[in-house]
């Protein structure tokens, strides 16, 4: 009888060992980890983090604008939460590209974006990198 409860209570920890370690793991990506690719229309460089921004699912996409460079009005169709990793950029809310509208937004500021919210953006002489993250399907719609 002891030598069967040994053996139970040993499977029972190789098992539940076994079936615990698996549920959930740590990942951490490195900027070296990352594989970045031209965006369209030469708006900067993107690498995907996590998820597929086009999937209705959770993504994270880091994205790196170039010095002097404008981004278009546009809007996205599901909330869009940024996150400014390096350097500034400004942001204005509407359609006109009207730069004495805009706000800096530094390294470490977060921005929220609700949905089919026009804004348009710019880099000045340093350029920035901002981490983008929501719920797909996400991509730009520019406006007309």
């Amino acid at each position: 009888m002891l030598l069967k409860r040994i053996m139970f209570t040993s499977m029972l920890a190789l098992v539940s060992t076994t079936t615990f370690a698996n549920v959930s793991t740590i990942t951490i990506k490195d900027n070296r980890d990352l594989e970045w690719h031209s965006m369209q229309g030469s708006y900067g460089k993107y690498a995907v983090i996590t998820g597929n921004p086009k999937k209705n699912e959770f993504f994270a996409v880091r994205i790196k604008f170039p010095a002097n460079h404008a981004i278009p009005a546009h809007h996205h169709l599901n909330y869009e939460y940024d996150t400014v990793i390096s350097g500034t950029c400004y942001l204005a809310s509407g359609k006109n590209g009207d730069k004495s509208k805009g706000t800096a937004v530094k390294a470490g500021q977060f921005v929220i974006i609700p949905p089919n919210t026009p804004h348009y953006g710019w880099t000045t002489n340093r350029g920035a990198i901002i981490q983008v993250s929501g719920i797909g399907p996400w991509g730009p719609i520019y406006e007309k």
